[in-house]
């Protein structure tokens, strides 16, 4: 019996240690299973927090090219010169209303987005109409505005003031003869800065490099600048009013989405004391109207997030209707005097269906203000 008994608990022992050894295969497996799949397949929420992060980063760039619009953006950078440009904002933020895949494509994410801006005190910064950049399923809490363009217009005070009456009636602050120096240093206050026979070399002080510095910077923060007739300061780009050297082939591409469309103004007749322009170095260049193969009598182009726009004068008709060109500058200012935008109270990302969220909040500059950034991507179920 005893020998029995031994054997049998022999056998018990036997086949428990089996049972456990075979558990613990199994355990092992299950970990080591586990450990490569971590390995060598990324985990979901990394992988949204990952392109969350490259998104946001690809946006505090320039983006190329430098000045892209949406006809030519390769990379969809915000920044222009350290700050945030709201022109390039609105290109993307336009691409992603009439192209939501391809939008994601340049940022290069596969995951649901969307885009912010805010104040310090937490009021969202309207993009354009918009509240937001990104995808359809978002929604915000906004009013529609109509607000006017800041105008400011002056004139050097020769009595060929022929906008004066137009830019009065469009409730433009008007300066003139030595009022520049308050005109430049109030720039800021103003959206679009007509200046009509100017002749910014023979007004007083500031001084002449730094008047050009001044309205140049007004453009660069996303100013529009409406220069008529004689400027007579080579400084602001180089303009030159007695000597052309810009060949039609130095011609860059179309201004047609801008804040003061002239893109498709001929004039027919030209007079011959006509002021011409012509300056170099700008890519984003368009003769609107040539009164010779180099002399150009008005043109536009980009500078920074604004644009400048340059008429030789207001005299003659155009684009074959005899239409005369002041009542078309006139006109055209007119409808300029508004700009759509909205009131934004709320931005909400969808919380059904969605999972693995992350947002990425990141600080940037924008005229002299600091704005929060907030990235957000996600993964729907």
């Amino acid at each position: 019996m005893t020998r029995t008994t031994a054997t049998r608990q022999g056998q018990v022992w036997t086949f428990d240690y089996t049972i456990g050894f075979l558990l613990f295969l199994f355990a092992l497996l299950v970990v080591l299973s586990t450990l490569v799949k971590t390995v060598l397949v990324p985990d979901d929420f990394s992988d949204v927090a990952r392109s969350a992060d490259a998104v946001s980063q690809l946006l505090m760039g320039t983006g190329y090219p430098s000045s892209w619009r949406s006809d030519d953006v390769i990379s969809a950078g915000l920044l222009t010169d350290d700050g945030l440009s709201m022109r390039k904002a609105g290109y993307l933020a336009a691409l992603a209303q009439g192209d939501y895949d391809g939008s994601k494509a340049l940022l290069d994410t596969r995951y649901e987005y969307a885009i912010t801006f805010q104040e310090r005190n937490g009021s969202y910064v309207p993009i354009g109409d918009s509240c937001f950049i990104g995808s359809p399923s978002v929604s915000a809490q906004q009013t529609p505005l109509r607000q006017p363009v800041r105008t400011a217009y002056y004139a050097y005070g020769t009595g060929s003031e022929q906008l004066l009456p137009a830019m009065e009636a469009l409730n433009a602050t008007i300066y003139e003869g030595d009022q520049l120096g308050a005109l430049l240093g109030n720039r800021t206050n103003y959206d679009l800065i007509v200046m009509e026979e100017p002749r910014l070399s023979a007004t007083t002080p500031p001084y002449d490099a730094q008047k050009a510095a001044d309205l140049e910077d007004f453009v660069q923060r996303g100013g529009t600048l409406f220069l008529i007739g004689n400027v007579s300061l080579p400084e602001l780009y180089g303009l030159n009013l007695t000597s052309a050297n810009l060949s039609p082939s130095a011609a860059g591409t179309g201004v047609n989405d801008t804040f003061l469309n002239l893109t498709d103004l001929t004039v027919d007749s030209i007079p011959s004391t006509a002021s011409t322009i012509s300056f170099t170095n700008e890519s984003r260049y368009e003769s609107l109207a040539a009164s010779t193969a180099e002399q150009d009598y008005a043109a536009a182009f980009t500078d920074g997030d604004g644009d400048v726009y340059y008429l030789g004068g207001l005299s003659g008709t155009i684009n074959g209707t005899g239409e005369p060109l002041l009542n078309y500058t006139a006109d055209r200012l007119n409808a300029t005097s508004l700009r759509d935008s909205a009131d934004c109270a709320a931005v909400t990302i969808p919380s059904t269906d969605v999972q693995h969220l992350v947002a990425v909040r990141r600080l940037v500059a924008y005229q002299g203000r600091i704005l929060l950034m907030t990235v957000t991507v996600w993964e729907n179920r």
